[in-house]
């Protein structure tokens, strides 16, 4: 799924947020190379933006940074930092392009080529983020945060040794860096060596006994009984009003977790709710709204059938969608069992061939939002060359398999443009009921990109376009989608996963059964629970949080009928 773990500018991980790499903070703020009549004036009031935005006035900075980009528009100092604003801001598009343009004018800046990595990789455009991480750190081997940015960079694209090793070198240089150790442990939790995760979350609790990151993790990685001293701790810690904020909601979400095993739900979800209550992410539901309408309204019923066959004839691809907290991963490690597929994760390539959609088409389009009006002007051959781009990349994940499955979950936006491109790929739609899915997602910490989940309403209003949209493709694409329920697959295993791969034309194998006992990478939050033989606990799980969910109920309009369901908000 999309990256699950918060991130920031230039780095966040298990409770740790670092600065902005700012010049004068690590970077000389540099003029000298545009020098005009007013370059000492110039000069002036780059320094006081920087005061400015170190001070955390962002209005300010981002006032100067533009009256200087009005004199000088290409100055990639104005250009940079304007956009660790606009990320800050939640404006990632307008960040990458702002940056992108400072890159144009200074290419060799590790400063700058971290801050458009971090924006990237917030934008889940992942190799991008490599790339431009990767050349700040060959510039600057010792930069610290560029490290720890390509450390998680590399772990979301599944490569957990390499991402260790960047983490590891950030302790090298910097043995209090707290994130970096907690993010040592998330790659053996990754693995699914619990011993050594637990180990090192133990080892960041005693190093940085006032941050939350290891904490947390091992809040995850352990079932726990409620005797644990570790539990009186982290109550102290929530309560000190000499915690940080960001480590406070670290905390809480660790006491959510272990409150939920301990069967106590009020005082789990009282911890939840404080979490996502301070998150300060905020969501946009108008806009989901809106953009949803938009993919409708390009991806039309004749749209559909003038295009369709006309994509790349490839049947390797498997892809499985849904709303995170489904059940995706479980679906995914099923098929990961059997012996002619791979399992590659949670892969971008998808939304990645949509933006490499305007470079084919006879439409002009400029920015993201222009994506789908780029779209309409792809020619038969241009549908081909984007499947034939996803084909290549997928390869590389796996260069033997026959079939390769991509898990991830919002690639259900993606359904129209995966039709046309790889039109005998197929396509499994995984339904959770939706209390239940919806609880989840609040009881996790995801990035900015799941703004929906940090209040119930609106991940009960979100979770209703998703249905929406989902149902309108179940409507109108002119391939075959498997509808898989979490419930039939958690109660009847054996007969929904037979199905399922009939319907992917693979032989039966019975080692998906033994999916558990697979031995492979899983980076999102159900790396814990694949490895477990298939349980039914999960199901219902929304009724224990029943007295403390009524806004989510509301939002869902629970229970509904199947002709209410997908109705617009």
């Amino acid at each position: 799924m999309p990256n699950q773990g918060r991130g920031g500018l230039p780095g966040l991980g298990q409770g740790q947020q670092n600065a902005p790499t700012l010049p004068g903070l690590g970077a000389q703020a540099n003029i000298n190379a545009q020098r005009v009549k007013s370059g000492y004036q110039l000069e002036r009031m780059m320094n006081e933006a920087i005061e400015h935005h170190k001070a955390g006035r962002r209005e300010d900075a981002e006032r100067l940074y533009r009256t200087i980009l009005q004199q000088v528009p290409d100055q990639p100092d104005a250009l940079n930092l304007l956009g660790v604003l606009a990320v800050d801001g939640g404006k990632k598009e307008l960040a990458v392009e702002l940056m992108q343009r400072a890159v144009m004018r200074r290419p060799r800046d590790p400063a700058i080529l971290n801050n458009l990595g971090n924006a990237l990789f917030l934008m889940r455009r992942h190799d991008e983020a490599q790339a431009h991480l990767e050349m700040a750190v060959a510039l600057k081997p010792d930069f610290v945060e560029a490290l720890f940015n390509l450390g998680r960079t590399v772990r979301m694209q599944g490569d957990l040794q390499e991402s260790r090793y960047y983490f590891e070198r950030v302790l090298e240089l910097n043995p209090r860096h707290g994130a970096a150790l907690a993010s040592v442990a998330r790659t053996f939790e990754d693995e699914g060596d619990m011993v050594q995760a637990e180990a090192d979350y133990r080892r960041a609790m005693a190093e940085f006994p006032d941050r939350s990151g290891g904490y947390r993790g091992l809040s995850h990685v352990k079932k726990w009984k409620g005797d644990e001293p570790e539990i009186e701790v982290m109550i102290e810690k929530f309560k000190s009003d000499q915690i940080r904020p960001g480590d406070r909601v670290g905390f809480a979400y660790a006491l959510g977790k272990i409150y939920d095993d301990l069967k106590d739900y009020d005082k789990a979800f009282e911890h939840y709710k404080f979490a996502n209550d301070n998150s300060g992410i905020e969501h946009d539901q108008q806009r989901v709204v809106e953009q949803y309408n938009r993919i409708m309204s390009v991806y039309t019923p004749e749209f559909l059938k003038k295009n369709y066959g006309k994509g790349h004839p490839t049947k390797k691809p498997i892809f499985i969608v849904g709303m995170p907290r489904s059940g995706t991963t479980l679906t995914e490690q099923i098929f990961a069992g059997h012996r002619d597929c791979f399992g590659a994760g949670e892969l971008e390539y998808a939304a990645r061939c949509s933006r490499q959609a305007a470079g084919l088409s006879t439409t002009a389009s400029e920015g993201p939002e222009r994506i789908l009006d780029a779209i309409q002007g792809i020619s038969g051959d241009g549908w081909r060359i984007l499947g034939h781009a996803y084909l290549r990349a997928i390869e590389q994940k796996s260069p033997t398999a026959n079939r390769i499955v991509d898990k991830m979950p919002h690639n259900y936006e993606q359904l129209g443009l995966i039709s046309l491109m790889l039109p005998n790929a197929k396509i499994i739609h995984i339904r959770r009921q939706a209390p239940d899915t919806c609880i989840s997602c609040y009881m996790h910490d995801f990035n900015e990109f799941h703004s929906y989940n940090r209040d119930l309403r609106s991940a009960g209003l979100y979770y209703r376009q998703y249905e929406r949209l989902s149902n309108y493709w179940g409507e109108v694409l002119p391939m075959p989608i498997f509808q898989l329920s979490y419930e039939d697959l958690v109660t009847d295993q054996e007969a929904t996963t037979r199905k399922m791969l009939d319907f992917c034309e693979l032989d039966w194998d019975p080692n998906v059964l033994e999916f558990h006992k697979l031995k492979r990478n899983v980076v999102t939050p159900s790396n814990t629970q694949v490895r477990q033989p298939m349980y039914k606990k999960a199901k219902d799980r929304w009724r224990n949080y029943e007295a403390n969910i009524g806004p989510l109920i509301e939002a869902l309009d629970w229970p509904r009928t199947e002709a209410q369901k997908g109705a617009a908000e």
